[in-house]
């Protein structure tokens, strides 16, 4: 009995790594496709920079309820990364982050 739950559990361990591998894969695969695409529409449009925003760090405070009904205060942190406006001759700004 206790070997068949040890298979089953490698089976699905093994399966959430492939399904997490292929996720990531993904992210990637579309992450430069993104890129590629900004930066042919930002050539054909002559896009330039022209304006930087810094990111940084907040802290904040939010109100939970947990599983068993109480109430609680928790303490969260929120990044914000670099961007970059870009103009473009389409007479838009596109804001990118870095």
């Amino acid at each position: 009995m206790l070997d068949f739950m040890y298979d089953h559990t490698k089976t699905t361990i093994a399966i959430i790594i492939v399904i997490m591998v292929v996720l990531i894969y993904s992210l990637i695969v579309a992450s430069k496709k993104e890129r590629k695409e900004w930066e042919s529409f930002a050539l054909e449009h002559n896009c330039k920079p022209t304006a930087y925003m810094k990111g940084g760090m907040h802290l904040g405070f939010g109100n939970t309820i947990n599983a068993n009904g109480t109430t609680g205060t928790n303490m969260i942190m929120i990044t914000e990364p670099d961007k970059t406006c870009y103009t473009c001759d389409d007479g838009k700004q596109y804001w990118r982050e870095n």
